[in-house]
């Protein structure tokens, strides 16, 4: 799915037997990285119906050489955001009212389309609305439409080389992540804004995306160097009962080499060291988690601030979908190997829910 170019493609992966998907996402938006690397670019993924070939580029006989993806659906070059949130993402957004964790996250290279997807874009006047700000939207019409009381709790942060830092405080204070018997783990010091409609929450976004640390890449002139995570804390009360869940919508910085992206200087290369280890970490706890023969070992949650902060919505009570964004150049077909191998084994991650008690 793409509003850059008629060749990308979205995938949507789903296993029935738990409460998790994975989709992935092709945004092609890779001409000027062409340019500026002077190497030709062209497609090196195929689509047959609910089937995803990637063939290695350096191959004169490209399909002696491909690597088959099955996903339950496929999204077009054509297909908004709105689609994609209602096929996808609306189901897994009312069990929030009930109680359910629902966590929504973007993973893939620099580039590929990830805050795109979550933001949306406005191109002249056309204006392609993220999944992020559609299920808000969706959230709050919802809780309208029960008319039921209830209070919701924003909060917003990013983590940038292994500190976490509040977007929504002034100051720059470094975070400390801890875990609490009864709540889990927990930011310290993390500042949450009571929101009562979706304006409210789209404001305090805005304003936190504009503290978020960015740089330019070759593949991306503003590309995210942190990953970001908003939280809503959702509280309803109905007959005199009182259900909270939380629904977190994330933003991860991009994987990559730094030699395909051009990251130069001591700056750029730590942030790329930080971000794909803490991506590596995250990887590993996927594949723990996915494993049946290591169902029960040892997950190292706290290998990154990522994984620790992420605990309950990989492993935990929560319905979770990933959208691993990838593109179809020949540029990217490495990055784009690893993010359908890293898709594939997310499908398999997620445990059975029950209410929180």
């Amino acid at each position: 799915h793409s509003s850059f170019g008629a060749d990308a493609l979205t995938l949507e992966a789903q296993n029935s037997e738990h409460e998790g998907e994975a989709l992935i996402k092709s945004e092609p938006n890779m001409r000027k990285y062409s340019k500026l690397v002077n190497r030709r670019c062209y497609e090196v993924l195929r689509v047959e119906d609910n089937l995803v070939y990637l063939f290695d580029p350096e191959l004169k006989i490209a399909d002696k050489k491909e690597k088959a993806f099955a996903f339950n659906g496929v999204f077009g070059p054509s297909v908004s955001n709105l689609e994609v949130f209602e096929r996808a993402f609306s189901p897994n957004v009312d069990p929030v009212l009930k109680g359910y964790n629902s966590t929504f996250f973007a993973y893939g290279m620099t580039g590929s389309g990830k805050t795109h997807t979550i933001f949306g874009t406005t191109e002249g006047n056309i204006t392609d609305r993220g999944v992020g700000y559609l299920t808000f939207e969706h959230l709050f019409k919802r809780i309208g439409a029960l008319g039921t009381e209830f209070t919701c709790r924003l909060s917003y942060l990013e983590i940038y080389n292994e500190t976490v830092r509040d977007l929504l405080s002034e100051g720059e204070k470094p975070l400390t992540i801890i875990e609490e018997p009864d709540r889990g783990v927990i930011v310290q010091e993390l500042k949450e804004f009571v929101v009562g409609e979706v304006r409210e929450v789209e404001e305090l976004i805005r304003a936190g995306n504009q503290k978020r640390t960015l740089a330019a890449t070759l593949a991306n002139q503003y590309s995210s160097r942190s990953h970001a995570i908003i939280q809503l804390s959702v509280e309803t009360k109905a007959q005199q009962e009182v259900t909270t869940a939380k629904l977190r919508i994330i933003d991860l910085a991009g994987s990559e080499r730094g030699a395909s992206v051009n990251l130069r200087g001591g700056r750029g290369l730590i942030e790329g060291a930080n971000i794909n280890r803490s991506l590596l970490a995250l990887g590993n706890c996927i594949n723990i988690l996915s494993d049946k023969a290591k169902k029960g070992a040892f997950v190292p949650y706290r290998d990154s601030k990522l994984t620790r902060l992420l605990k309950d919505s990989l492993g935990g009570n929560t319905r979770t979908i990933m959208v691993a964004c990838v593109s179809p150049s020949s540029l990217c077909f490495e990055e784009t190997l690893n993010t359908l191998n890293y898709a594939s084994r997310t499908t398999v991650s997620y445990t059975h829910l029950t209410l929180p008690t």
